[in-house]
């Protein structure tokens, strides 16, 4: 259980919409790991723009839990600061944070098993923070009714969860769990989005994700790991349930609603062959809309944290491209997908895209033209439309058989994790 600077900025408008009282409680499941200095965290929240309450140098506390490691790992990571510290920058004092754990290794003033029931309540908190306990709880609805209870009325829940890490936890989550099991529970959306994180050698060095809507994500992106984020507000009329996946209610519904209209109209068929027809269409349209949802799977914001660049430093990443993969429109025109960019043009931006296209080192262009054009004319005009490139080439070649080599170039903003 560890949180890098890009977590605490998920966290930072959750943390902002707690209000600041005495008896203000949040409740962390497992005491975190921050992978940052006191120095750090007080130069990222002011780039960020948040107040902060500075902690006198001998009250700041670091974190124990990385003596774990081997000695020179222990010396990277033991200036790293103790989440009490963080809160505490933030306005929280040491009384406002209680800290749940399965045992006392990291010092947690509540121990309890969340597989259990509660025995006994230990008060309700404005905010619980999951970030990496409840994959790792066998029995996830039981810790769901316990958290659920603990929370108070306008209360907040925030789970920051994995959804495609192997041999982690027990579970992987995907979005639709937690919004089945909270609407269903009368609880209100906040916030609920995939964290699609590239892999990359050093993590220590460059750390990306991409903030993605729930309802254009449907597959498990290449070369990239996948994490939920999840709030939710506690309502007055909020209770536990045993949820229903919304996929099958939707189904059931439609199932309903069809036996009534044959009811209606005396037209029922016969039990068999018929309903399994009719069954068979239905799976088959709600996967179709599916996969129209899936065209537009990447649209989000590119973050980028590093410790070597400064905020508001931007520089270009350049990724060569398949053109194995390129389909032909025209003679002269060519689609290429780019599932794994953030989305180009649409209508109502035409010229949103920054993304360039290069041919030999070269540029080619103009960008953003208008796609006739680039079936009719060619001569290297591109547009970088939805999730694809659509394209030619400077003599209006074949670019898989031309022999010369395509890449797309676009800019990354870099903000700073150094003080």
């Amino acid at each position: 259980m560890a949180l890098a600077l890009t977590a605490i900025r998920q966290l930072l408008p959750v943390l902002q919409s707690i209000p600041q009282k005495s008896d203000t409680r949040i409740l962390v499941l497992g005491a975190q790991d921050l992978a940052f200095t006191y120095e750090q965290a007080v130069a990222f929240l002011g780039a960020e723009g948040v107040p902060i309450k500075p902690v006198p140098p001998e009250l700041r506390m670091t974190t124990t839990s990385f003596a774990i490691f081997n000695d020179s790992l222990w010396q990277r990571y033991r200036h790293f600061m103790h989440q009490q510290t963080f809160f505490q920058l933030l306005g929280f004092g040491p009384r406002q944070i209680d800290t749940l754990d399965v045992s006392d290794f990291e010092n947690a003033n509540i121990i309890h098993d969340l597989n259990q029931p509660l025995e006994s309540s230990f008060g309700q908190y404005d905010l619980i923070i999951n970030a990496g306990t409840l994959e790792h709880v066998f029995d996830v609805r039981q810790a769901l009714w316990t958290l659920s209870e603990l929370t108070k009325i306008d209360g907040q829940i925030v789970h920051i969860a994995p959804a495609g890490l192997l041999n982690h936890g027990f579970y992987n989550f995907n979005a639709g769990f937690f919004s089945d099991y909270y609407e269903q529970s009368g609880w209100l959306r906040e916030e609920l989005y995939y964290c699609v994180v590239p892999r990359v050698a050093d993590i220590d060095e460059l750390i990306v994700f991409l903030k993605m809507d729930v309802g254009k994500l449907n597959h498990m992106p290449n070369d990239h790991d996948l994490g939920v984020f999840a709030r939710y507000r506690k309502t007055e009329g909020a209770r536990s349930v045993f949820a229903v996946q919304q996929y099958y209610q939707d189904l059931h519904a439609a199932w309903a609603g069809r036996q009534r209209k044959e009811d209606r109209d005396g037209a029922r068929p016969a039990q068999g062959q018929a309903d399994r027809n009719w069954l068979s269409d239905a799976m088959r349209q709600m996967a179709t809309e599916k996969a129209i949802r899936r065209l537009s799977a990447y649209q989000g914001d590119l973050v980028v944290v590093s410790p070597t660049r400064e905020t508001g430093t931007v520089e270009t990443c350049d990724v060569d491209l398949d053109m194995s993969k390129a389909v032909p429109e025209t003679s002269f025109s060519w689609r290429l997908d780019l599932p794994d960019l953030p989305a180009g043009d649409a209508p109502g931006r035409e010229r949103s895209s920054q993304l360039l296209l290069l041919e030999n080192g070269a540029m080619l262009g103009p960008a953003h033209a208008i796609h006739d054009d680039i079936r009719s004319l060619g001569a290297g005009q591109y547009s970088h439309w939805g999730k694809s490139l659509y394209f030619s080439t400077s003599d209006n070649t074949a670019p898989g058989a031309n022999g010369r080599e395509y890449s797309i170039r676009f800019p990354v903003t870099f903000l700073s994790s150094q003080p």
